[in-house]
């Protein structure tokens, strides 16, 4: 980068919400002569991206009941059209297999998907009721790996912890790193993800100081481990647990806790697993041979994705919240953002 460069864009962040940004933006040929840079730093600030077991699926989530679930089918379709036109690497189709063990939690399967069936799976040790539908798995790595290859020919990227943001005399802004380094932009997004309750901290005379004020960061945890089953892949959700297994890897949970500092205690997962084990026909092993892998994620009003323009300071735009389901509503905010550029 020379001294005196202004990019057209500053992209803060590396997660998904960053990456399928990146993508839309260099498919649209109108942008194809924006000067774009990315900052992000995986040591202080890691991308839940890729400490996350969170999948893609629509099923029990009805048309015109809510902004949240029209948002989210709406999201899907967007990512399933992505995956069917570019066959992006670490996706995986799969059919989830949802059952209950109680009737508590077969009420609340009959509630969302109206109806369950008997289930007989070589993946289950007995019969049991649920219901089966298609889904899609995510291997992290492959995935976020894919799309940076993809990108990275357009972009200018530093590897840079931003710790303050400012308009200079000239309009243009500055992004400053904690080692002193300036990048110059004419516009600026933050995907900085649960992160960006903390990272708004920094400049509240750009983006005002309620901004952040009633979202919240939510630490998610679940087991994984490497092991070789008799299966290609599966993805199996015993009451409210989900158990995966693509590319040889095996993920057990999930748990949320609220707040950037903590995480599930280890009794918590270890209830998990045994209570999973219950129910496979498979052995899941014993707790001390799974690692316990914890992503922070951004959790806004109503799980709705922020995808807007400061108030406060035009050019500086937010795509955050993806919480849950960022590997599709990432494809939606992006579409988002791109409007309001």
């Amino acid at each position: 980068m020379k001294k005196d460069t202004i990019y057209d864009l500053v992209v803060i962040g590396n997660g998904i919400a960053a990456q399928i940004f990146l993508w839309n933006l260099f498919e649209d040929i109108k942008c194809q002569d924006f000067s774009v840079a990315q900052i992000s730093d995986e040591k202080l600030a890691p991308a839940c991206t890729l400490r996350s077991s969170a999948t893609v699926s629509l099923n029990g989530i009805s048309e015109d009941v809510s902004p949240l679930g029209n948002d989210m089918r709406a999201a899907y379709y967007l990512f399933e059209k992505f995956v069917e036109e570019h066959h992006p690497d670490g996706v995986i189709k799969v059919d989830r297999h949802v059952i209950s063990t109680n009737e508590n939690d077969e009420n609340k399967l009959i509630r969302r998907y109206k109806k369950v069936e008997q289930i007989n799976s070589p993946f289950f040790n007995m019969s049991h009721r649920g219901v089966i539908y298609p889904s899609y798995l995510i291997n992290n790595d492959f995935y976020h790996s894919w799309l940076q290859r993809h990108s990275s020919k357009s972009v200018d990227s530093f590897n840079l912890f931003i710790k303050n943001i400012k308009k200079n005399d000239e309009g243009f802004f500055e992004c400053e790193s904690s080692c002193q380094q300036v990048v110059k932009a004419k516009k600026v997004l933050l995907a900085t993800g649960a992160y960006a309750k903390i990272f708004n901290g920094f400049f509240y005379d750009l983006t005002g100081i309620d901004k952040e004020s009633k979202n919240e960061i939510k630490a998610g945890t679940y087991l994984e481990k490497e092991i070789v089953l008799p299966f290609n892949s599966f993805y199996l959700s015993i009451d409210s647990y989900n158990i995966l297994y693509k590319s040889n890897i095996l993920q057990i949970g999930s748990t949320s806790v609220l707040g950037a500092f903590s995480s599930a205690p280890l009794v918590e997962c270890n209830e998990i697993l045994k209570h999973c084990q219950k129910y496979v026909s498979f052995d899941l092993g014993e707790i001390a041979e799974y690692q316990k892998i914890t992503g922070l994620r951004h959790k806004a009003p109503k799980r709705m994705i922020e995808c807007s323009e400061s108030l406060v300071t035009p050019g500086l735009f937010h795509f955050n919240g993806l919480y849950k389901n960022g590997f599709s509503m990432s494809f939606l905010g992006a579409k988002k953002i791109l409007n309001l550029l």
